[in-house]
């Protein structure tokens, strides 16, 4: 089972053969090490974000090089790079390059864990019809469409969204329950979308 799912990530694009190298090629550790990175991305994001916003570069730094360090670690290596960009530049207290740079790290921070949870999840990877997804993988998914439509990626966060649209989530279909989220981001009303998903969030993933 773990060699199905290491395959499943180094399609996704992990640096697999670095990862060993890190955990001497335990493979049932690196699949344990990846989902806690996954599982753990939302509450860690929450603190880089929180750390901007309070402008503790102290505090950012070592947060941003506690992502540098697990990105590598994993074989998330440009994530790892990002971070790192964004370590030097809290070091250097280069507050333009952290502002041009830390959506984007967010976003990649956010695509990652997903593409993670999809590559280990058991289920069928070839057919994501009606695939039943937990509160975590929501949440990763929705926090990802979120920021590409802060950053005008539209049509990413369309194709993100289409993905969401096929899985269910407490034995319903999402395309039915996000139908007013899907129908915002198809005709490019960015503002509407994003309204849209927190006033789901907020009624606890319901419409």
């Amino acid at each position: 089972m773990e060699d199905e799912k290491i395959s499943r990530l180094k399609e996704q694009g992990f640096n697999i053969a670095a990862a060993m190298e890190y955990i001497a090629g335990d493979k049932e550790f690196y699949i344990e090490i990846v989902s806690d990175f996954a599982k753990n991305e939302y509450e860690r994001a929450a603190g880089i974000k929180a750390a901007y916003v309070n402008k503790d570069m102290k505090d950012y730094q070592i947060r941003v090089h506690g992502l540098k360090s697990a990105a590598k670690t994993i074989g998330a290596d440009q994530l790892s790079a990002l971070a790192f960009e964004q370590e030097m530049a809290a070091i250097e207290d280069d507050m333009p390059v952290i502002d041009e740079g830390i959506d984007n790290l967010l976003s990649v921070y956010a695509e990652t864990a997903m593409r993670i949870q999809k590559a280990i999840d058991d289920g069928d990877s070839d057919d994501d019809d009606d695939k039943e997804i937990n509160e975590p993988v929501l949440r990763q998914m929705l926090v990802n469409i979120t920021r590409l439509l802060n950053t005008s990626e539209v049509l990413e966060a369309e194709k993100v969204m289409k993905e969401l649209s096929g899985c269910s989530f407490r034995r319903k279909p999402l395309k039915e329950t996000m139908s007013q989220v899907i129908e915002a981001i198809e005709d490019y009303d960015t503002d509407r979308a994003q309204e849209l998903i927190k006033i789901f969030i907020d009624k606890g993933y319901s419409m």
